[in-house]
């Protein structure tokens, strides 16, 4: 994948979680930062890789992508140096991918699936009880050939690691390493998730999360 296209789909999962108003303070870190992150990750590989013009070139796409913005990479390139030696970048930047576009910088074949619920019921021992026309975004994070998840619910939940349990047609359920809790995602006829289900096992209530 192109710089360009890293950018994009970075932009993109900034807007998911936080919003399409963004200001100049939020779309220059989304820049530099991937720009530390691809240089970081040359390293840690043993890669040689010009680490400056990997910064202009961002820099570029986001000025394209901005036409507005008047971002000069000469204005942070000596800050941008310096920080490539900090000891806590990677820490930095892991934080900050998993907060700002909730990608996980440590896990390669990470797959991340987004189901938007509009609404989301709860039952006690089987029985309705509410219902809530409250959104929420349900944030899966798979690894392993989908046989472990990571579960992120905006507002609601935070990360909350799971292993595969079962597959049964089009659902699969997983079993939370905190015992507690189990999860079940249902696909439809095309692969797309319809509905999520969170379950606290030992209080017998369930959430399910709708299209």
């Amino acid at each position: 994948m192109n710089r360009r296209d890293i950018f994009k789909r970075a932009l993109t999962a900034f807007i998911d979680r936080n919003g399409d108003n963004l200001t100049s303070s939020e779309i220059e870190p989304i820049a530099m930062n991937l720009a530390y992150l691809e240089v970081s990750q040359a390293k840690k590989s043993g890669k040689s890789i010009n680490a400056i013009n990997v910064l202009i070139e961002y820099v570029q796409i986001a000025n394209e992508t901005f036409p507005l913005l008047n971002f000069h990479s000469e204005s942070v390139l000596f800050g941008y140096q310096a920080t490539l030696h900090w000891d806590g970048l990677w820490e930095f930047l892991q934080n900050y991918f998993s907060s700002k576009l909730g990608w996980s910088i440590d896990v390669e074949d990470l797959i991340t699936e987004r189901f938007d619920s509009s609404c989301h019921t709860r039952e006690e021992y089987g029985q309705f009880i509410t219902k809530s026309n409250t959104k929420r975004k349900v944030e899966l994070m798979f690894k392993e050939d989908y046989n472990i998840v990571i579960v992120r619910i905006s507002e609601s939940l935070s990360d909350k690691k799971a292993m595969l349990e079962s597959a049964n047609g089009r659902s699969k359920i997983y079993r939370g390493t905190d015992p507690d809790y189990r999860f079940t995602v249902v696909y439809d006829n095309f692969g797309t998730i319809e509905e999520f289900i969170l379950e606290l096992i030992p209080r017998s209530l369930k959430i399910i999360y709708h299209e």
